[in-house]
C-alpha cells in the first residue's frame, strides 16, 4: 500500500500515477504489500521531488539489510511495526520540521568544503553517499557502509575505503581537514565518517 496525503493506493503504478497528478508533501510506503517493485517506486518519487518526505512502515525486523536499500535509495524515514498511531505522527511531524533529504546533503557538502575536500576525487562522492548511510544509523558498522555503497556504484569495497581514504588524506595534507583535530595524525575512515555524521545532525539547526 501507498498513501500519498490521503489518496490511498495499492500499487506502484498506481502511486506514480497519483503523484504525477497532484503533487504531495508526504508518501508512506509498505514495502511488504508493494514488493519488489517498492525500491523503483522509492527511486522514481525521489527523482520527481527531492524534498518529498518517504516515509516507510515495515514489518521487517531493525537489523534487516533491505532497510538499508530503502536509505540508499531515497527514503527518509522508517518505522517499524508495531507502532502507535499517536507515534507515528510525532516522528512525521519532528521529520518535516527539522530534517530533510536535501538539508542533510548540503550540510555535508558544505562541511566537506570547508575542509577542503576535492570535487574532482571519487573518494569525495564515496564520502557523501556513506555520510547518508550513516546519517540515518550512526551505529552502522564500516564493513556494512563499504559494502552498501560499492554495491551502488558497481565497485569493490576495497576500492570504497581506498577512495575514501585518499580524499581524507588529501583533505588532510593540502585542506583543513587536520584543524578539526587535535591531533598530527590522519583520522581513520572510521574516525572521520562519524565525526562527519555527527556534526551533520549538530548543524540540523544552524
Amino acid at each position: 500500500m501507498a498513501i500519498l496525503g490521503t489518496h490511498v493506493v495499492y500499487d506502484a503504478d498506481s502511486a506514480l500515477e497519483a503523484y504525477q497528478k497532484r503533487f504531495y508533501g508526504l508518501v508512506l510506503l509498505e514495502p511488504e504489500a508493494l514488493g519488489k517493485t517498492c525500491i523503483d517506486l522509492i527511486r522514481s518519487l525521489r527523482k520527481m521531488d527531492r524534498k518529498i518526505l518517504i516515509v516507510i512502515l515495515t514489518a521487517l525486523p531493525r537489523e534487516s539489510p533491505e532497510l538499508v536499500r530503502y536509505w540508499m535509495e531515497g527514503a527518509d524515514l522508517i518505522v517499524c511495526k508495531p507502532f502507535s498511531l499517536s507515534r507515528l505522527l510525532d516522528v512525521i511531524q519532528e521529520r518535516l520540521h527539522v530534517k530533510t533529504d536535501s538539508d542533510a546533503e548540503n550540510r555535508c557538502r558544505k562541511l566537506l568544503s570547508v575542509w577542503g575536500f576535492q570535487r574532482r576525487l571519487l573518494g569525495t562522492r564515496f564520502i557523501e553517499l556513506s555520510s547518508r548511510l550513516l546519517y540515518g544509523n550512526a551505529t552502522m558498522p564500516m564493513k556494512t557502509v563499504y559494502m552498501e555503497v560499492a554495491q551502488r556504484e558497481r565497485t569493490s569495497p576495497e576500492n570504497v575505503e581506498s577512495a575514501i581514504r585518499t580524499a581524507v588524506q588529501d583533505a588532510f595534507t593540502n585542506g583543513q581537514l587536520r584543524k578539526a583535530y587535535s591531533s598530527d595524525k590522519r583520522p581513520s575512515n572510521k574516525e572521520f565518517l562519524y565525526m562527519l555524521a555527527e556534526m551533520m545532525v549538530r548543524h540540523e539547526n544552524d
